[in-house]
């Protein structure tokens, strides 16, 4: 472990250098005093969004790599004539869009690296998040384990709390950092017990105006807030969301008209900015949106609206106003006020940096916790949205191919702030990516939810749904059905009851059994080079056998390296 420099030993160090070059032209010596600034321990700012899809970034749709535009989404599938209506015309998902407005998000990627494959390793909230703060699979989960009966592999849900578990948090805080979040958290509570989302009460019905009522919202996230930084090693935790805000029990009359508060969460941001940018930081800024219809961003009035309570005055996000949302978005004419909203965050963020003067040595990660289209499961709602700017460090307008993860971030944010790490993380470092040392890092990535696993490579995709016996009969038993009337399928709402049985509500959930043909089928095999909307599993190709048996050794592998019972998914004979 490396001692950490203080701004002030730097700029001593400077001074010294300075100095002892006093023979140097003036030029080179200020170069070489940047060249020892860049170099210093770098700050984090991690912008991490929810349920992002590659059409509601300008960056994916617009650029001028043709492989960024066709990256999987609702509206790339309706391009390709794609199943997104169902028999009676409904929508079965989000319509096409059209070209978004989001030029400092688009900024920020252009003056740093862009991935084009990048994967959560399970993509629903709470295990996308455990992957995120600790670099390691959702599977290895403390809490998770301990309940998951012998021979079984864990069944992935939102069931990962991160109580137990060695956090970036904890780990940058140990080395001098200072440390903050702000905005949804999503990893509170035990095993089935309110789905990460950390309730706070039975406030639902309340009326928020009550002094009794407002008096309780503020203890309970009080307390919520306390946790975090008493058992997750955060500094400073503002505007907090303990989880998705229909579920913590706060009033409803606070969300349901508007259910996210961009400037309440950016709010916080820029007082942690304020008070703490003369040192080392970090800092998790976890947006609530766009998670639901890419519309509801509310009106001017409702900025005083939160889940902990009504504010006296609005935030002081420096934002422009909804109402300006509003307008530029008939302006567009995008249909998507929220993208502009978003967008309008990230650039009061990147003001902020630039105000201060860490800009430069600010590492800049913008990500999304999971896409849309195949949501709850192994499918490519795993690809996301990624993009790392530093300065000091990354050459700007550069897109990379590697395979890459969340899991990754631990261990490249740690390795970055000079720690090591080679040893306690399922994922790797990207510094010699973002460096420009190496173009990729792995040959091969796995994917987890429920009870199903894939495997990831540069071109290919297998995949293995292995229910529980009693779920694959009701499965099977639907067989006959249409598509649109089969209830039972693979993702992680199955739950035991206390006597050990098997329970699963009759419904598939975000309709994958819809958007993709072979949903069902229990072994599915992509060539994702040229079917990345995963329309055509070539399992049973006799042509592809060779295939099908290489990625079936890699994910047996990948099983063993986690700790996960291969038996369970491929069973002797």
């Amino acid at each position: 472990m490396h001692a950490l420099p203080s701004k002030l030993t730097r700029l001593l160090f400077v001074s010294i250098l300075l100095a002892g070059n006093a023979c140097v032209p003036a030029t080179d010596r200020l170069e070489q005093a940047a060249e020892t600034e860049a170099h210093s321990t770098p700050n984090f700012l991690l912008v991490h969004v929810d349920d992002l899809d590659f059409d509601e970034l300008g960056i994916y749709w617009d650029h001028e790599d043709s492989a960024l535009r066709t990256l999987p989404s609702y509206t790339r599938a309706e391009t390709l004539g794609l199943a997104h209506q169902g028999k009676r015309g409904q929508s079965l998902g989000y319509a096409k869009v059209g070209p978004m407005v989001t030029p400092n998000i688009d900024r920020l990627a252009e003056e740093g690296m862009i991935f084009s494959r990048y994967y959560v390793t399970s993509p629903i909230c709470t295990p996308s998040r455990f992957s995120l703060m600790t670099g390691r699979y959702a599977s290895r989960s403390r809490v998770l384990r301990q309940n998951t009966p012998m021979g079984e592999p864990p069944l992935i849900a939102f069931n990962t709390p991160l109580d137990q578990e060695l956090t970036l948090p904890k780990l940058l805080k140990s080395i001098g950092y200072s440390t903050g979040h702000v905005g949804k958290w999503h990893n509170f509570g035990s095993l089935n017990s309110n789905r990460g989302n950390g309730r706070i009460g039975e406030f639902t019905r309340a009326d928020p105006n009550d002094p009794e009522t407002a008096a309780r919202l503020r203890e309970g996230f009080a307390r919520r807030e306390q946790e975090l930084r008493e058992n997750h090693g955060f500094d400073f935790v503002g505007a907090l969301y303990p989880g998705n805000v229909e579920d913590i029990g706060a009033p409803r009359s606070l969300y349901e008209d508007a259910p996210h508060n961009m400037e309440w969460i950016i709010a916080a941001a820029r007082d942690f900015l304020a008070q703490h940018h003369q040192q080392p930081f970090m800092l998790h800024v976890a947006t609530t949106a766009p998670h639901g219809w890419m519309g509801r961003i509310g009106d001017d009035e409702d900025r005083l609206l939160t889940p902990a309570g009504v504010l006296d005055s609005p935030p002081a996000a420096g934002m422009p106003s909804r109402r300006n949302v509003y307008e530029r978005n008939r302006k567009n004419r995008s249909g998507r006020p929220m993208a502009i909203w978003l967008d309008d965050a990230v650039g009061a963020l990147l003001e902020d940096l630039d105000k201060y003067g860490v800009r430069d040595n600010t590492v800049v990660i913008f990500t999304s916790d999971h896409g849309n289209r195949g949501k709850e499961s192994v499918y490519e709602a795993a690809r996301s949205p990624m993009f790392i700017r530093w300065p000091a460090v990354i050459k700007p307008g550069q897109i990379s191919q590697a395979l890459v993860s969340n899991i990754d971030l631990v261990p490249t944010i740690l390795d970055l702030a000079e720690r090591d790490a080679s040893d306690e993380f399922d994922g790797i470092s990207l510094s010699p990516i973002l460096r420009g040392q190496k173009s990729d890092l792995r040959k091969s990535l796995m994917l987890e939810l429920s009870l199903s696993r894939a495997v990831v490579t540069k071109d290919w995709k297998y995949l293995v749904h292995r229910p529980p016996r009693v779920i694959a009969e009701r499965i099977e038993a639907e067989a006959s059905l249409d598509p649109e009337q089969r209830t039972y399928g693979w993702d992680g709402n199955w739950r035991r009851d206390s006597s050990g049985n098997w329970r699963t509500p009759r419904q598939i959930k975000y309709r994958n059994h819809i958007f993709f043909p072979a949903y069902f089928d229990n072994d599915q095999l992509y060539n994702l080079a040229v079917d990345n909307m995963e329309q055509v599993n070539l399992y049973t190709k006799d042509k592809f056998a060779a295939k099908r048996e290489e990625l079936q050794k890699k994910l047996s592998q990948l099983l063993r390296d986690t700790d996960q019972p291969q038996e369970w998914f491929f069973p002797s004979d």
